[in-house]
C-alpha cells in the first residue's frame, strides 16, 4: 500500500520515524520513501495532452480513428490499447508496423507532419472460424438435400 505523508517544503529537512511495530510502513522488512514532484508532473501531463490522438468518432470494440500531429522530436504514437497481432494500424491509409512497448502496450512510428490514424482490429481466428462454420453448414445442407430426395425416391 500506498500511505501518503502530506506535501513538504523543498529544502526543508524533515525527520521520519518508523516502528517496526507499525505494518503500513513496512515492506519485506525494507522502507522504501519517494516523493512526486508535482511540477514536473503537470508540465508532463500538458505535453501529453498537447500531442494526443484527437479521435474522430466515438470508437468502437474494432475501429478507432483520429488524427496527430507529430515531430522529429516526439515521433511515436503510444496507446494504452493491449497489444495483440490483430490490430491493424493505418497511417495516413497505409497500413504501417505495430511496436510492443512495455511488454503489453500498442505504440506506432509516426513520420513528421498531421496525419490520420485508423486503428482496425482484425480477428484472423474470426475469419478462418466463419469459414469452417460456413463450410460445415453447406455439407450439412447437402446432406439434409440428399436425404430428402432419397426419402422422396423411395416413397414412390
Amino acid at each position: 500500500g500506498i500511505l501518503s505523508l502530506g506535501k513538504f517544503e523543498s529544502g526543508t529537512k524533515y525527520e521520519i520515524v518508523m516502528c517496526s511495530g507499525s505494518p503500513a510502513l513496512l515492506t519485506d522488512g525494507r522502507n522504501i520513501l519517494y516523493a512526486l514532484d508535482m511540477s514536473a508532473l503537470r508540465r508532463i501531463t500538458d505535453t501529453i495532452q498537447k500531442n494526443q490522438l484527437a479521435i474522430e468518432s466515438a470508437p468502437s470494440e474494432v475501429q478507432i480513428k483520429g488524427n496527430i500531429t507529430s515531430t522529429e522530436e516526439k515521433p511515436i504514437l503510444f496507446t494504452t490499447i493491449p497489444y495483440d497481432k490483430n490490430w491493424q494500424v493505418y497511417v495516413d491509409g497505409e497500413l504501417v508496423q505495430n511496436i510492443l512497448t512495455l511488454d503489453s502496450l500498442l505504440a506506432v512510428e509516426l513520420p513528421p507532419g498531421d496525419h490520420e490514424i485508423v486503428f482496425q482490429y482484425k480477428s484472423a481466428e474470426l475469419i478462418a472460424g466463419s469459414v469452417v462454420s460456413f463450410a460445415g453448414l453447406t455439407f450439412f445442407g447437402c446432406i439434409v438435400l440428399g436425404e430428402n430426395r432419397k426419402n422422396r425416391l423411395f416413397k414412390d
